[in-house]
């Protein structure tokens, strides 16, 4: 393998995984621009060695391997790196979009290390367009009417906290954040009588009232207040 092509190759993963990266960047995502330069990177850097490797011991030994092997390891090896982007936050878990990404780009890696470029040019103009061109359709068609951010005192017991899941469960609430905004949680974690704030980030169904919700949620016992800002 001439070294020009190792540089195209190497060049060409680290500008089809920035690219990617970038919109996870612009998001404050776990794995941002670097990690997927670095995964994409690695992947192609493995697959060229996978290449070297075979041409080597088959020039020089006579033995035949099989180069897909290392690329393999590439794919389990990136689930676990992943896995650490996903994070679990409440009734939410967030991350997932990321981990996706960064095992796509180890895939767009191994092809653009193998000299598939037409192949990995192509997944990465996909994945461009899933991750930037389907969120602003999909911000369109969502009302941003619908989202609302409520802030409730209450006592630390697991009764109204149930409760609390319950209502929103019936309405068809659907949670996106959930946010303890006490500094103290620590402290109070074991003590039933203090008092926490949770905020949460809401989307209502249609034409929804949401009043009607903040009253629900006040009517629970062991509820204080219930605000709306």
């Amino acid at each position: 393998m001439a070294y020009y092509e190792i540089i195209i190759r190497i060049v060409l993963a680290t500008v089809l995984g920035g690219l990617i990266g970038i919109e996870r960047q612009a998001k404050l995502r776990p794995a941002g621009f670097k990690t997927h330069v670095l995964v994409c990177v690695g992947s192609a850097t493995i697959m060229i060695l996978s290449e070297l490797m075979f041409r080597k011991y088959y020039l020089e030994f006579g033995m035949t391997s099989d180069p897909a092997r290392l690329g393999a390891q590439v794919i389990s090896g990136v689930g676990f790196l992943g896995a650490g982007t996903i994070i679990h936050q409440g009734v939410n878990v967030r991350g997932l979009t990321t981990a996706a990404s960064l095992w796509v780009v180890a895939a767009i890696g191994l092809a653009i290390g193998s000299g598939f470029y037409f192949l990995g040019i192509t997944v990465s103009l996909g994945i461009m367009f899933i991750l930037f061109i389907f969120n602003s359709l999909y911000g369109q068609f969502q009302s941003k009417t619908d989202i609302i951010c409520i802030k409730i005192e209450l006592l630390n017991k697991p009764k109204p906290l149930g409760a609390i899941d319950m209502v929103m469960a019936r309405n068809n609430d659907k949670i996106l954040d959930v946010d303890f905004i006490n500094s103290d949680l620590d402290e109070i974690e074991s003590d039933p009588t203090a008092v926490i704030y949770i905020q949460y980030l809401l989307k209502l169904p249609p034409h929804y009232d949401p009043n009607l919700l903040v009253e629900q949620l006040q009517e629970i016992a062991g509820v204080i207040q219930v605000d709306k800002p």
